[in-house]
């Protein structure tokens, strides 16, 4: 049944947005954006800022209206941004690796939840509001994106965790959804048509490069030349131990938001520019700090360091990519790169990329015509991608983006009848059936690590199972390999009478034994990996998504993790 509106959000580290498309106007603008936010009534804003503000531990402001507070500085506990990349348990480890750091997972998990919570009251206040009531009242489906860092499905799994706690899927016509990567809603809506299919060519794994980097890492020098006035002159901190790192933030997030957008432009090209620093107490020179007159100098040189420690790390992310795609696919050139996001729209980025890329004749041999283009309205791009495929999906019933590059390898357990090359160390054993010698917990890959799957054609394979005349088809099954999770399978329309029968005489006299023969079905999205199990036409599997926690950097071949099959036990592996 299709819904009646479709609404994309894409959960950004510094902001969020939220565009729509409804299905049965024939509306030009295919996706429009909630523009209006609480704290901005008088302006229109396409994105919120992600953050939230609690006082004693109960949340008390969201988005803007967290700027209309008294006490906006953000080393207070009681403000939280720029938590997105720390639902990943490894990434928050790394930035606070030590157990006392004050910030634990579950913490992450609620900021997320509460956060996700306001924006959809937001949402179904504007819709039932607006033109749209009778549309938020019928179906919905809500899309949301995630990043290319976030490796794991157990992370995305968590993520879906907390959009239902929010309340996304309060009414029984609403539905959730993980629709695209960052990437992979920037490339469809930068090359929007009508009737556009992409396929992906190689693996789309990021790294926590960005803007609000550069804000964390200006804010750090600011900080440290803070405490160089300090040790000269105590008395400027006001006995308050946290002011350089109070006014370091508040500095990073003022006057150099327009000097980060401008820098690499005409108007952003100067040698030196000065900062007011806040409630400063002094106008002594500080030569070491780089302060005078109650103001801070930085130079573009400082700018350049800012920006290039990004840039490194863009440039390992295209220089994998283009060594991936010449291993695999050494006939492809790369036409165009799209920049895309806040980051991907600043022009010193972009000449940088063309100066290493184009200018300077790159090692890589497969970007001869590259031309590097920066996406329309970049900061909005992932949020208008989601969209626009939902759109492209309804208007001609086709995915926008064809296949994908499976990340991993993806596997069934079964057994296999032992041959002495082939399984040479392995555990066998004797089948009770036919007596013959197999090897057990072989695992038949569905799909290699880099083959292109598609979602319109799920991958299948068929697997046999011997059963005894007295088996009970409802309660039997497996109880190798560790259960990881549970995929539930109804038997109960299966009859005896309808498997093979090996040694049949005749209403199952002289039957040895019976086969079933089992069809197991995997298509592998961006976040689910959604398995079906059939047999004699019918299909045993319930409808439902399964979000499997698998293990990074496995070979393939070796086991991880497994998916019992209750009923039809069959467990799933990747690596």
């Amino acid at each position: 049944m299709t819904a009646d509106l479709k609404i994309g959000v894409d959960l950004g580290m510094t902001y969020t947005g939220v565009a729509f498309f409804v299905p049965d106007k024939t509306d030009p603008e295919r996706a429009k954006l909630i523009q209006k936010w609480p704290g901005k009534e008088d302006k229109t804003e396409n994105k919120v800022p992600t953050s939230l503000i609690y006082h004693d531990d109960k949340l008390q402001s969201w988005g803007f209206l967290c700027d209309s507070l008294d006490q906006p500085d953000h080393l207070d506990p009681k403000r939280q941004q720029y938590f997105k990349l720390w639902l990943d348990r490894s990434h928050l480890q790394k930035v606070f690796p030590e157990p006392d750091a004050g910030i634990s997972h579950e913490d992450v998990k609620r900021w997320f939840t509460d956060f996700l919570k306001k924006l959809y009251r937001h949402i179904k206040e504007t819709f039932l509001n607006g033109p749209y009531a009778d549309q938020w009242k019928g179906g919905v489906d809500f899309v949301f994106s995630v990043p290319t860092t976030w490796k794991s499905r157990n992370v995305v799994s968590t993520f879906k965790e907390c959009i239902q706690k929010a309340g996304f899927k309060n009414r029984k016509n609403h539905n959730v959804s993980i629709g695209l990567t960052e990437a992979e809603a920037a490339a469809i809506h930068t090359l929007r048509s009508k009737a556009l299919n992409i396929k992906q060519c190689g693996p789309d794994f990021g790294k926590p490069v960005g803007s609000v980097n550069i804000d964390k890492a200006f804010a750090a020098l600011v900080q440290e030349r803070l405490h160089k006035a300090e040790s000269t002159m105590p008395s400027i901190a006001d006995d308050d131990p946290e002011w350089a790192e109070k006014t370091a933030w508040q500095m990073s997030q003022d006057r150099f938001q327009y000097h980060k957008c401008a820098f690499g432009t005409a108007e952003g090209t100067h040698e030196k520019f000065r900062m007011k620093i806040p409630d400063f107490s002094t106008s002594r020179k500080f030569p070491e700090a780089c302060i005078e007159s109650k103001h801070m100098t930085f130079t573009r040189q400082d700018m350049c360091k800012l920006f290039d420690e990004q840039l490194k790390g863009i440039y390992s992310i295209l220089d994998n990519q283009l060594d991936y795609l010449k291993k695999e696919r050494s006939s492809k050139q790369v036409d165009y790169l799209v920049l895309s996001g806040g980051l991907g729209s600043s022009i010193y980025v972009k000449n940088k990329l063309t100066e290493r890329y184009i200018t300077n004749k790159s090692r890589h041999s497969n970007i001869k015509h590259l031309q590097i283009y920066t996406a329309d309205d970049p900061q909005i791009a992932v949020v208008q991608g989601l969209v626009l495929n939902e759109a492209q999906q309804h208007e001609t019933g086709n995915a926008t983006l064809k296949s994908r590059i499976s990340p991993a390898s993806y596997g069934v357990l079964c057994k296999e009848p032992y041959n002495e090359e082939k399984h040479l160390n392995m555990e066998l054993e004797k089948d009770e059936h036919d007596g013959k010698l197999y090897a057990i917990d072989v695992i038949h890959w569905f799909v290699r690590k880099g083959d292109a799957v598609s979602g319109d054609n799920p991958i299948s394979y068929v697997f046999k199972r011997k059963l005894s005349r007295t088996t009970n088809l409802r309660r039997d099954h497996w109880t190798k390999a560790n259960q990881f999770c549970i995929i539930k399978s109804d038997t109960s329309d299966l009859q005896l009478k309808d498997f093979e029968k090996v040694g049949y005489l005749g209403n199952l006299v002289g039957t040895k034994f019976l086969v079933a023969h089992y069809k197991v079905k995997v298509n592998i999205e961006v976040a689910d990996i959604l398995f079906e199990v059939w047999c004699n036409g019918i299909k045993l599997s319930e409808d439902q998504r399964i979000q499997v926690q698998w293990k990074e950097g496995a070979e393939a071949g070796r086991p991880l993790e497994a998916i019992r099959n209750e009923g039809r036990a069959r467990d799933i592996y990747d690596g």
